[in-house]
């Protein structure tokens, strides 16, 4: 019996490290396409991974949204994908929708949330929060 259940944690955690390991795989094949230029194919790859919670894969597509590389260019998907990458405390992210609330684009204008955000990514080493930051207080 003991056996059985030492199996199963065992096999529990394998089958984690692989759902692991393929969700970090799904971000660099959406990376491969992005640098291959293949901006669509990037898209849906990351999107994929994105509507699960893939924090990087949610800041890439935003990205992709913000720039329109592979979709139409979209301020509040933008927002939309930057503000859920930003909740799971990537400070690129952070600072990107820091400067959306603080130019008012795909959001609202809103310094007091600009100035969040922006903190946020300053006090992770984002060095370049810090005019938006000062923009915003």
């Amino acid at each position: 019996m003991r056996l059985t259940t030492a199996l199963g944690t065992i096999l529990s955690g394998f089958m984690s490290l692989i759902a692991f390991t393929a969700s970090a795989g799904t971000f660099e094949r959406g990376l491969i396409a992005y640098h291959g230029n293949q901006y669509g194919s990037a898209a849906a790859i990351w999107r994929q991974a994105a509507e699960t919670g893939d924090a990087k894969s949610q800041q890439a597509l935003g990205f992709l949204y913000r720039n329109g590389l592979g979709v139409a260019p979209d301020d509040r998907e933008a927002a939309r994908w930057l503000g859920a990458a930003a909740r799971q405390g990537l400070p690129e992210a952070q600072y990107l929708l820091g400067l959306m609330y603080l130019s008012g684009e795909g959001v609202a204008r809103h310094y007091p949330t600009a100035h969040f955000w922006c903190e946020l990514a300053l006090v992770q080493s984002i060095t370049v929060a810090l005019a938006c930051r000062e923009a915003a207080a």
